[in-house]
């Protein structure tokens, strides 16, 4: 079990590819609509989420390497609801994302959340399994606003 575990990250690999995939194909149809922009701003997000993962789970990655690593994934996994958020409204209700308060209610959080991981507040340790390096939250008042 631990050999397949060992090599998870050929799995992170396969879906980044995928992901990349995915936005280049939206990219070349046209990206003028706001429809097509989150479609490619959501796979973007999951492309470096799983890249991002896929270094850090890789059994030879060094710690620093790791949590150098979940840092920058911080900019997806930190993200990624506010580009749900977008993508949903492009299909619901698309007047609401002119609105000041809701285009602040999308960005200031994942800034916050971002913010939080590089400084620190959100990672206790990484610690090494057999899949790589794994994240451990410490507990408090950032990974409370995270969740």
């Amino acid at each position: 079990m631990s050999a397949l575990l060992a090599n998870v990250w050929v799995l992170h690999v396969a879906c980044a590819t995928a992901y990349l995939g995915m936005a280049a194909f939206i990219l070349g149809r046209g990206a003028e609509t706001r429809l097509n922009q989150g479609a490619i701003a959501i796979n973007v997000t999951f492309l470096l989420w799983s890249t991002c993962l896929a270094v850090s789970h890789f059994p030879g990655t060094s710690k620093e390497t790791a949590e150098l690593f979940y840092d920058l994934g911080s900019f997806a996994w930190g993200s990624f609801a506010s580009v749900a958020v977008f993508f949903i409204a492009t299909f619901l209700r698309p007047s609401i994302l002119r609105r000041r308060s809701v285009q602040a209610a999308l960005v200031i959080p994942p800034l916050l959340v971002v913010f939080a991981q590089w400084a620190g507040f959100l990672a206790e340790d990484y610690v090494k399994r057999p899949w790589g390096y794994a994240f451990v939250w410490r507990s408090g008042f950032w990974s409370t606003f995270f969740f």
